[in-house]
């Protein structure tokens, strides 16, 4: 059983390990003075993931600006989990003004990156033009 008092405080002391398993875990009250240090941390080496997970602290406290600024930036260095985030945001305008076209541009990105969430089950389709509808209102054809 995870002692998640501990592990916070493992993390909070900088402990590499814990801090990683901290923010993927989502532990709350992680300070600020920790966030920045596992977010340098992180880019020195190259962990997308955590970027990602430290994106995810941000948006569970309602700070939507910094979660939108770790999202792309863990989705720009290989963090699959980050792109099918930011389809979902873009598919649905949750955060992003609802762009199918960027929404695609995600998934398809986390799908290349490994993510194997069932991304053919998003409802939307790709015309042959290139562009996209939303047919998740629409009934299935019979």
């Amino acid at each position: 059983m995870i002692d998640f008092a501990e592990l916070h405080q493992k993390a909070e002391a900088h402990d590499w390990a814990a801090a990683k398993d901290a923010l993927s875990f989502g532990v709350t009250g992680l300070s600020a003075a920790f966030r920045e240090w596992a977010y340098s941390e992180a880019l020195r080496l190259g962990d997308a993931d955590v970027v990602a997970d430290l994106a995810r602290c941000y948006e569970d406290e309602g700070n939507e600006g910094r979660y939108a600024e770790l999202a792309v930036k863990a989705a720009e260095m290989g963090s699959a989990k980050a792109c099918f985030w930011l389809g979902n945001e873009y598919l649905f305008g949750n955060g992003a003004k609802r762009d199918y076209e960027k929404a695609l541009k995600w998934f398809l990105k986390a799908k290349e990156l490994g993510f194997d969430y069932r991304i053919e089950a998003i409802d939307i389709d790709v015309a042959k033009d290139g562009s996209i509808e939303d047919v998740s209102s629409q009934s299935p054809n019979c």
